[in-house]
């Protein structure tokens, strides 16, 4: 369905109402994210909106809802995807799903490694050590080895290891933007995991020429 220039200023001033986790009611300043969509382009109400593919649905919704803050920071932070996922229906999305899934690996794990030195000081040094392997060349092993660096410590294995599983997911793009956002929503510092991997999104739909 064509997205007209009244349908994207009904999506924006939904979005600056304000969002809500889960889909909430559909009343701007009341809704989520999805909701918002629904309700500007007049869709079927808690429905995933047919014009939205499925990895970019799960890996937005997944982060928008454990966002922890307020419905004014979480239109601020995520209103930009709002836009950016209409029309993704029916596109290849192998490439964005790339590069969410290896900015999982390069920018949400060294946060999550570096928040978990308050958990275990004892390990500083090799929690620091798995946090600069993450920033650099991603590969399998690297992945691997950041997945075994993490273990003892719950809330940096749970990230970890959904990194590592995005990674190795192949042309399973679907798990891969599911496992890549877990590994967000997981971590000791969340919002700032967040945060960071919703900009690796920004990015990645701006590589393909969205806004």
């Amino acid at each position: 369905m064509p997205i007209t220039p009244a349908d994207r200023t009904r999506l924006n001033n939904n979005i600056a109402a304000g969002l809500v986790p889960s889909w909430g009611e559909p009343v701007a300043g009341q809704t989520s994210l999805a909701g918002a969509v629904c309700l500007a382009l007049r869709l079927p109400w808690e429905q995933q909106p047919a014009i939205i593919a499925d990895p970019d649905y799960v890996f937005v919704t997944r982060l928008h809802d454990a966002f922890l803050g307020t419905p004014a920071e979480r239109a601020a932070l995520f209103g930009a995807l709002a836009f950016a996922w209409l029309e993704t229906a029916g596109a290849d999305r192998s490439t964005w799903v790339g590069l969410v899934v290896r900015g999982a690996v390069e920018r949400v794990t060294p946060i999550a490694f570096r928040a978990g030195v308050a958990r275990d000081p004892l390990r500083a040094a090799e929690l620091e050590a798995a946090a600069t392997l993450c920033e650099g060349a991603v590969t399998e092993t690297s992945a691997r080895a950041a997945k075994l660096a993490a273990l003892g410590i719950e809330d940096l294995e749970s990230t970890a290891g959904a990194a590592a599983k995005a990674f190795w997911r192949g042309t399973n793009l679907y798990g891969g933007a599911k496992d890549a956002a877990k590994a967000a929503c997981s971590p000791i510092d969340r919002n700032a995991a967040i945060r960071a991997l919703v900009t690796v999104a920004i990015d990645a739909y701006t590589a393909e020429g969205r806004s």
